[in-house]
């Protein structure tokens, strides 16, 4: 196991020909590295000041991996041992059933391959399954990644509002797939934001550094809270018999508008940076929370039925909590665009 304890060494620049300067490579990093006399190194310099050197060619992910003994883990716990292992960026997981392989566990291999993307089996016996990544993290940008959780939950909350106002049920009728795949993506999102955090290299490759990544990471999870409410309309919907007649201007479906064009705004935005489109797009989630909490605390009064006053309750909650982390959302962008405008300074 290798040791990422920091580590500093202080070395002498030496003066080699009259022309060189050089300094020796500590050699415990020669070894874990295996670097053989007249390798290439890659040396990437930094406006920082900062010089960092790596063996060039050396893909270390691809050489990691984690090993789950069954006899320590109990077989609930083993989907939540396998997505640690993935979210952790190694190539490989190898799980030894000492016992036999249970069906149990075969069930759960095939949950976690569900639930996750890339990896797929390579080997299997009665003692042992072989997992492998065949998905090369630079291969997917998370902005694409990121993108294609926007367009499930933009669709999931389009479709539900079509089903609210026109009574067409089959159009939510997948949401759990489509919820599923979501909680996939942010699960990719976050397998590719620890490889970044791992290996400068692989950001160079993806062309994004690590502040950037940790807050596509945070947009990530905020989008798939978006899934979850955005399911959450779906099953409100599918799981009431007498749906109460809604209008598209009445709350809270218009403020359920503004989500829509609040996080189509800010998207777009990743890319064009326009700071008083956000504040804008900040301002608007900010009022249409103000309305729905007064229109959740005026649903009570009055003698109105119980059940369409609770279904619109709940219905109004969901909108709330949806503007809420489009809020947190718009955030992660403003610390993204100033993030890019930072300028180095070496004076």
């Amino acid at each position: 196991m290798v040791d990422f304890k920091p580590k500093t060494d202080v070395r002498k620049v030496q003066l080699t020909g009259g022309a060189t300067y050089t300094i020796s490579l500590p050699k415990k990093w020669v070894l874990m590295h295996d670097v053989q006399p007249r390798d290439p190194i890659q040396m990437e310099w930094r406006p920082s000041g900062d010089l960092r050197i790596r063996p060039l060619g050396e893909d270390r992910r691809l050489r990691q991996k984690v090993v789950l003994n069954m006899e320590k883990i109990p077989s609930a716990g083993l989907l939540d041992y396998l997505i640690a292992a993935y979210l952790s960026g190694v190539g490989r997981i190898h799980i030894d059933h000492p016992q036999g392989v249970t069906r149990g566990d075969r069930r759960v291999i095939r949950d976690f391959l569900r639930r996750t993307r890339g990896f797929g089996i390579v080997d299997e016996d009665e003692e042992t399954t072989e997992l492998i990544s065949l998905l090369d993290a630079t291969e997917m940008p998370l902005n694409a990644t990121l993108n294609r959780m926007y367009l499930l939950v933009s669709s999931l909350i389009r479709d539900g509002t079509s089903a609210l106002i026109g009574g067409d049920m089959t159009l939510i009728e997948d949401h759990d797939d489509r919820e599923r795949e979501i909680d996939a993506l942010r699960l990719l999102i976050d397998r590719q934001v620890g490889l970044v955090l791992d290996s400068t290299a692989i950001g160079s490759e993806m062309h994004i550094s690590r502040r950037q990544s940790n807050e596509i990471a945070w947009m990530g999870r905020a989008l798939e809270r978006m899934g979850d409410h955005a399911d959450a309309l779906a099953m409100l919907l599918t799981e009431t018999k007498e749906i109460p007649v809604f209008d598209e201007n009445d709350i809270p479906l218009r403020q359920l508008m503004v989500w829509q064009n609040s996080m189509k705004t800010l998207m777009i935005n990743q890319r064009t940076q326009n700071p008083s489109e956000i504040n804008e797009a900040i301002a608007d989630l900010r009022l249409a929370i103000e309305t729905l909490v007064s229109h959740e605390e005026g649903l009570w009064d009055g003698n109105r039925m119980v059940v369409p006053v609770l279904f619109e309750y709940r219905l109004s909650e969901i909108v709330r909590r949806l503007c809420a982390y489009a809020r947190d959302f718009a955030e992660a962008v403003l610390n993204l665009i100033v993030h890019l405008s930072v300028l180095d300074d070496l004076t």
